[in-house]
Order: structure tokens, then C-alpha cells, then sequence
């Protein structure tokens, strides 16, 4: 199943915005909810306008969705819920019951649980802010000099070595 994950069938064209920033976020805490849970079954898909054309990128014109979403179930937790994105130049994310995202794109990416569990939000992990965002945010350029100065190295090594002594 990993190998399959990397197939190209298994893409969606995403902004560049999206994908490097709010999209990362968004994996980076479903990872972390797995790794602390253990196991939930994730289902990724696009959402397009009914109302719009749609935007196509490529030869094969391959339409562009309007919103890139990531829906959860916690076995464990007993509970649903999905993160939704815009996919545009400047996305926002949101999270939302899993009821809502199949109102919206007309896809229910759990069919055999009860309407029950899908209408409440389970107590899912908020959106993570990316490195890649992180590190192409104004003014961060100061910032990452100033860590990297000889003095700041000096005492993160100090506070390293502090906190890896027995004492």
C-alpha cells in the first residue's frame, strides 16, 4: 500500500501556496495523530465548483479542484473528522465534520459508519505550520542569522549539554 500511495493516478494539482504551506500543515498533523493513536484510516480526495469551469493544467487537461480535502476516522477515539482547503494562491483551511465534506463534494469517504459518528468533529489536531512556510515568511531571514550566530550556537550547545548530563 505505501508503493501505491506514490502512484501518479494517486495526485491532485495543487497551488503551489497550498501545497508547500496550509496542505504540509495539514499531513504533518494527521502523521502525528497516527503515530499517537496507532492506526486511522485517512481518505484524501479533490472538490470542484459545480458552478464554475474549471481551471485544467496539462496536456491532458487535467481539471484543477477548487478545494483539496483529508478526511479522518479514529477507531481508537471513536471519531471523524476532515480538514478542508482552498486550493488557491492564498488557501485556508478549515476543519470539519465529516457530514459537511460529503454535503459539499458529494463523496462519503466512510460509508459503512453511522450517520452519527460522522456529524460530530472529533478532537483532531490543529493544522501544523510548515517549515517550508515557516522559513519563506517575512523577516524570517534576521531570524535564521541571528541562530546562527556564534553566541546562540554557544548556548544551545550549553543548554544541550545541560540537559543531557546526569547530574
Amino acid at each position: 500500500s505505501q508503493d501505491q500511495s506514490f502512484l501518479l493516478s494517486n495526485i491532485v494539482p495543487q497551488t503551489a501556496a497550498l501545497n508547500r504551506g496550509a496542505w504540509e500543515g495539514v499531513e504533518s498533523a494527521v502523521r502525528g495523530w497516527a503515530d499517537q493513536e496507532g492506526e486511522v484510516f485517512v481518505v484524501t480526495g479533490p472538490g470542484y465548483n459545480p458552478d464554475q469551469i474549471q481551471k485544467t493544467v496539462g496536456p491532458g487537461k487535467i481539471p484543477v479542484p477548487a478545494i483539496t480535502w483529508k478526511a479522518i476516522y479514529d477507531p481508537a477515539g471513536s471519531g471523524t473528522g476532515a480538514y478542508i482547503c482552498l486550493n488557491t494562491a492564498h488557501p485556508v483551511c478549515k476543519i470539519t465534520s465529516v457530514s459537511t465534506l460529503t454535503q459539499l463534494v458529494n463523496i462519503d469517504p466512510f460509508p459503512a459508519l453511522p450517520a452519527s459518528l460522522k456529524e460530530q468533529v472529533a478532537s483532531m489536531p490543529p493544522i501544523r505550520q510548515s517549515p517550508y512556510a515557516l522559513s519563506h515568511r517575512a523577516g524570517n531571514e534576521k531570524l535564521q542569522a541571528s541562530w546562527k550566530s556564534a553566541v546562540v550556537q554557544k548556548a544551545i550547545k550549553a543548554l544541550l549539554h545541560s540537559l543531557t548530563t546526569n547530574k
